[in-house]
């Protein structure tokens, strides 16, 4: 098989968009193509998020001037907090747990979602079109999986669902997406004018923007640092870089926690993070978990053990994985611990830390692959830089 970006097939298209995109990053990591998200967990969003989304295409959407499609995420739903102090806009909101706070929305993205499968099922009929798609691949080089005929069809899926959304969408509405609703086509068609909202982090091996060719609609991101990474990784898009991202302006506040333990569900396991949790609360070191959006883990701790909102001026010494988490606490000058139990991690050659260490600003990382070692790093961490 060729070495991905050596000879990458970008020519084969449905419309403008090539069938590639949906298909690269299967053959190194996770499919690139989006996911589509789990239904609401709220019985009553369900139920009214057809009513609204309808009433939304007959009335609302002439009434306002954008609409935002975001996942329920802290830096996602920032962009919207944002974006209405300039413009009326409405939210739909995709909710990724029962927990999820968040009332400023008009509805769930239940029904737009729905919508997109059904697409998706239908797509797979297509079996001769799938086919061509799967030969022509085929004589670039690459051996198609059954999972990759999927993602095939999933393109295909999404294609046509833009082009609805390009006929039932008002041409006057400027329309922003985060991680929901609008399909990855849309970044090769713009066929509603629209722009992407950076969503964590963008480095040099992201095969959503790593030399992307023929890119119509816009990227947004938050710091001027990722517009020159996407220059750097051949992003072909137009950009513009707006600091929405809430987390990055903060003022000083006062430390209220010793340590955060931010969990990782994939790369944490759950018996390591309550054997943390209990040495380092046993040790006096006052002590929280911040859960992962979707980590649905009890970890059989009283409630009192977790926390659901903090931010990094109240936290003395974060202890984290590689998530955009290791960034808001860099900008903010902060030092940070991090745990990686399975040695997956090397600081010095990961291109999302490659990513991140472009916000240190004298920050120390400190690392350990051990509990007990991450234990001691803390314990004299904190005793060293105690609280007056």
């Amino acid at each position: 098989m060729p070495q991905i970006e050596d000879n990458e097939p970008w020519h084969i298209r449905i419309g403008h968009t090539p069938i590639w995109y949906y298909l690269r990053s299967s053959f190194v990591a996770a499919p690139a193509s989006s996911p589509l998200q789990k239904p609401s967990f709220r019985i009553w969003d369900l139920m009214l998020s057809p009513l609204l989304t309808i009433w939304f295409l007959l009335w609302k959407q002439w009434q306002v001037e954008s609409v935002v499609f975001s996942m329920n995420r802290p830096d996602c739903v920032d962009f919207y907090r944002f974006i209405k102090k300039q413009q009326s806009t409405v939210l739909f909101l995709n909710c990724e747990s029962a927990d999820d706070k968040l009332k400023d929305y008009y509805a769930t993205c239940d029904f737009w979602n729905a919508m997109r499968l059904s697409f998706r099922i239908v797509a797979r009929l297509q079996k001769k079109r799938i086919r061509q798609y799967t030969s022509q691949l085929q004589e670039s080089g690459y051996k198609i999986s059954k999972r990759q005929h999927n993602l095939i069809a999933s393109c295909i899926g999404d294609y046509y669902f833009n082009r609805l959304l390009g006929k039932i969408l008002s041409k006057n509405l400027r329309v922003y997406y985060v991680g929901a609703v609008i399909p990855q086509t849309e970044k090769f068609e713009n066929l509603l004018q629209s722009y992407e909202i950076q969503h964590g982090v963008i480095h040099s091996k992201h095969y959503n923007y790593n030399n992307v060719p023929n890119v119509r609609n816009g990227l947004i991101v938050y710091h001027q640092q990722y517009l020159n990474i996407l220059k750097e990784i051949g992003y072909s898009g137009p950009l513009e870089a707006i600091p929405f991202k809430s987390i990055h302006s903060l003022r000083n506040e006062d430390i209220r926690l010793d340590v955060v333990l931010y969990t990782q569900p994939s790369f944490w396991p759950s018996p390591i993070v309550k054997r943390l949790f209990q040495e380092l609360t046993s040790r006096g070191i006052q002590t929280k978990i911040k859960k992962h959006p979707r980590d649905y883990e009890s970890y059989d701790l009283d409630e009192s053990a977790f926390i659901n909102a903090v931010t990094p001026n109240q936290v003395l010494l974060p202890v984290v994985y590689n998530s955009t988490i290791v960034e808001n606490y860099l900008i903010h000058k902060k030092d940070i611990a991090v745990f990686d139990p399975n040695k997956t991690l090397n600081l010095k050659t990961d291109s999302c830390f490659q990513s991140y260490v472009r916000f240190q600003e004298g920050s120390q990382i400190f690392y350990s692959t051990d509990p007990e070692n991450l234990v001691e790093i803390v314990e004299t961490y904190i005793s060293n830089n105690k609280r007056e």
